[in-house]
């Protein structure tokens, strides 16, 4: 329980204006933000071609490691085994 009484700050001069034509806004139509959201959303995502390179690299390492776990590997009598 706080020791002292809470004081009343003075309300800023203009607060009530801007509270009472922020109330009087109209709702904005359903439409107009599901459209926005949509844009929103598109612009936020990445290109699919932005990620050609990378998926190709990728296939490449996969088909490099399965040909290693399909050969056995090479004895070098150089390295003792």
């Amino acid at each position: 329980m706080p020791a002292e009484p809470a004081v009343h700050r003075p309300t800023p001069e203009g607060y009530r204006q801007a509270l009472a034509a922020r109330q009087t806004k109209p709702a904005t139509d359903s439409k107009v933000r599901v459209t926005a959201k949509r844009r929103i959303r598109y612009q936020a995502r990445q290109p699919e071609e932005d990620f050609g390179d990378g998926r190709q690299a990728l296939a490449e390492l996969h088909a490099k490691a399965a040909a290693q776990q399909r050969t056995p590997p090479r004895c070098d009598p150089s390295q003792g085994r």
